[in-house]
């Protein structure tokens, strides 16, 4: 399995110090999924070789994959002074399998960063709603916002140990988290450990508790499909009707327990992996549909949900689609677990578009992420960087951390964010110190559990980049109704605290909103260009300006997945329109989207939405509805244009205009459609009346000299809770 060509690397001292990126394309011949990986093999001196895996798979069918890793010899090797070769090869298939190997490039790994300004460009797009109010409160000045919860689930893992050893887990947790999942409790050899015996005395008290403080709790998992993970009792079965008979009870058991609880389940882990059920089972993987159909009939409304490991970590996109081909119609997402190492944004970001389907069909859960790195400085960064990249892909519903949490039973693992509270504890990373003056948008001050540096940078972009809270840096602090009235404000989808002050400051009302798309953003028909027949199907509503002008579809270079590369340009106007002869007078349309200069720019450029109208005496007449201007330093980014139009008499065409350049273009999810079912995705709109402000709670409690009354409760002016 390790015999197919080799590539001996020169050593150098960068060679044993810098990130290794590699990259291939690879098929293979055979009739089944074979395994590929990458391999760095490092030799030693005492004769010892090390290998240091990219993991990777290739599916049946003769397709050409792409696939890529990256290791650093450094962080691997205890001495690297003992290495006498280095080595990269792909390796793998069984003996006798023929594999086709093409575009090796073994290369030293730099990220420049580029990526950030278009993934914090899309979280813009795809996370916040613009939000008007009429502020129908005499006297009314200005006006606040406070996120209470965000709509997007940043979640985190949890277990039976952590009520006991943490002194507030019931509050702590759901401080950081709004939604969550259980490591071990709720799966079946812990609700069944020997045949007939069971307990979920955990899994009951924590969806209890889930519900008590409104959080999501997912259900993981009904079965696990590795063969170790099969607990005994259930491996000892021979008489596969039996086993099968067992499976049914096991899905009877736990869906209708916890039956319109739980949103979504995890049905089958880790099938990429593991074939336990589907090999002993003699109609193989048809008990997925049966297990399926039971839990919808159980539960009708229940989410299913594949997931599985080295989605996102190794290529195992493309052989996990295939596995689960068969059952593909029946799944609401599939789960990607993003145990990571050494992760590479642009690497995550084209097996994300792997998942996500040929033409962006399919939705995704970040189910276990964690970033496993000694350095716990760059643990934060390479946090980040996920987090960054996962936020702003449209197809991700939730990141649920797993390791965030020093634990008592694996107090040396790497990928702690949270160094906990447990009393005896060496904690294995500097805890972030909390600064001498506080107030309430610093995150330090504000969340419990100690963060160290991984931990900081999370905070840092959920609870604040992230949270469109008045005070934030991203929000103003005052907005007033005039301003809430015409442009809005943008915010983070989710549930706000809307108060409401006059010109002194005080406090006149205070009503809450939820800011959501109500689901209308999964049906607004952005064109991807994912494939050719895509740009067929929209002619001739959507043209290419220009007799030369040529369409090209470039895979992995969009804004997301594929875009459209634009050729041929002769002049600035030569882009993709729209035929307004076509929509009749009188209808209100958007159209914009995202576009990059693909050629070469020395100096700044403008770009703009340019309607081209006919006039009476058929001369013509131009309406720009929307103008960029792009500074030198940005000309190679990613932009997004657009704006609304109501069509007139002898609108002829829409279209891109970027002046003073004829080079390449590409152009990716643009909307060329009605404008309600864009409002619909990106518009809220409120009333704030004037309610009067609610109960005070501390207004008939008397507090001693020392004390101050906070939510109804007498409090230390230390901050300790006074004994009754």
């Amino acid at each position: 399995t390790w015999q197919s060509p080799v590539h001996e690397l020169e050593i150098t001292p960068e060679l044993l110090s810098q990130d290794i990126e590699a990259t291939w394309r690879v098929k293979s011949t055979t009739t089944e999924q074979v395994t590929l990986s990458g391999n760095i093999k490092v030799t030693l001196s005492d004769g010892t070789s090390q290998s240091l895996l990219m993991p990777g798979c290739s599916v049946p069918g003769g397709d050409w994959m792409k696939a890529s890793g990256m290791v650093n010899i450094a962080r691997e090797v205890a001495d690297t002074s003992l290495v006498t070769k280095v080595e990269f090869q792909v390796q793998g298939p069984a003996i006798g399998a023929d594999i086709l190997l093409d575009d090796v490039d073994v290369h030293f790994y730099a990220d420049d960063k580029a990526w950030e300004v278009a993934a914090d460009k899309r979280i813009n797009q795809y996370r916040k709603s613009n939000v008007q109010m009429d502020v129908n409160v005499p006297n009314a000045a200005k006006v606040k916002v406070k996120m209470t919860k965000n709509d997007f689930m940043f979640g985190g893992m949890c277990d039976k140990l952590m009520p006991t050893v943490l002194d507030n887990f019931e509050d702590d947790f759901f401080e950081l988290f709004n939604g969550g999942v259980l490591r071990n409790e709720m799966k079946w050899y812990h609700n069944e450990p020997q045949m007939d015996v069971y307990q979920y005395d955990t899994a009951d008290y924590m969806i209890d508790l889930f519900e008590q403080k409104n959080a999501t709790l997912r259900g993981h998992a009904v079965f696990w499909s590795v063969d170790k993970h099969v607990h005994q009792w259930v491996q000892d079965i021979t008489d596969m009707t039996l086993l099968e008979e067992r499976m049914m009870m096991r899905t009877d058991d736990v869906i209708a327990r916890y039956a319109g609880r739980i949103p979504n389940w995890d049905i089958f882990n880790e099938v990429a992996h593991g074939d336990y059920f589907r090999r002993n089972l003699p109609g193989g993987d048809a008990i997925w549909a049966k297990v399926m159909d039971r839990m919808l009939e159980i539960d009708p409304n229940v989410e299913l949900v594949f997931n599985d490991y080295q989605l996102n970590t190794g290529d195992y996109s493309q052989c996990f689609l295939d596995v689960t081909s068969s059952i593909h119609s029946y799944l609401s997402h599939y789960g990607m677990q993003s145990h990571t190492k050494n992760p590479r944004p642009l690497a995550i970001d084209q097996r994300m578009n792997v998942m996500a389907g040929e033409n962006l069909e399919n939705r995704l859960l970040i189910t276990e992420f964690d970033n496993e790195e000694v350095d716990v400085d760059r643990r934060a960064a390479e946090l980040g960087d996920f987090m960054k990249m996962a936020y702003s892909h449209p197809n991700v519903d939730a990141i649920i951390l797993w390791s965030w949490l020093r634990e008592i039973q694996k107090p040396d693992w790497h990928q702690a964010m949270f160094e906990s509270n447990v009393e005896g504890m060496d904690t294995q990373n500097p805890i972030i110190a909390k600064p001498d003056v506080c107030d309430e948008f610093n995150v330090l001050c504000n969340y419990p559990l100690n963060p160290n540096a991984a931990g900081y940078r999370w905070l840092e972009l959920v609870k604040n980049e992230w949270n469109t809270t008045s005070g934030h840096d991203n929000t103003p602090i005052d907005l007033t109704p005039d301003l809430l009235a015409g442009d809005g404000v943008d915010l983070f989808r989710g549930t706000y605290d809307v108060d409401v002050y006059d010109s002194s400051d005080n406090l006149l009302t205070t009503q809450t909103i939820h800011v959501t798309d109500h689901d209308a953003c999964k049906h607004v028909g952005y064109i991807n260009f994912e494939n050719m027949a895509e740009i067929d199907a929209l002619a001739p509503m959507l043209v290419m300006m220009g007799t030369t002008t040529t369409p090209v579809i470039e895979e992995m270079a969009g804004w997301v997945k594929n875009a459209v590369r634009i050729t041929g340009r002769t002049a600035p106007w030569n882009n993709m329109a729209l035929d307004a002869t076509l929509i009749p007078t009188g209808t209100d349309i958007f159209f914009g989207g995202a576009f990059k200069i693909a050629g070469e720019l020395t100096g700044p450029v403008s770009a703009f939405i340019t309607v081209k109208r006919k006039k009476p005496d058929d001369s013509w007449a131009y309406e720009q509805i929307d103008r960029i201007e792009i500074p030198v330093e940005e000309v190679n980014n990613w932009h997004t244009i657009g704006n609304s139009h109501r069509i007139k008499d002898g609108d002829d065409k829409i279209y891109l205009v970027i002046k003073d350049y004829l080079g390449d273009i590409l152009a990716d999810s643009w909307y060329a459609s009605g404008l309600a079912e864009y409002n619909a995705c990106h518009k809220n709109q409120f009333t704030i009346e004037d309610n009067g402000l609610p109960p005070d709670p501390c207004a008939d409690v008397t507090c001693g000299e020392d004390q101050t009354c906070l939510d109804g409760t007498c409090e230390c002016n230390s901050g300790l809770v006074l004994d009754e």
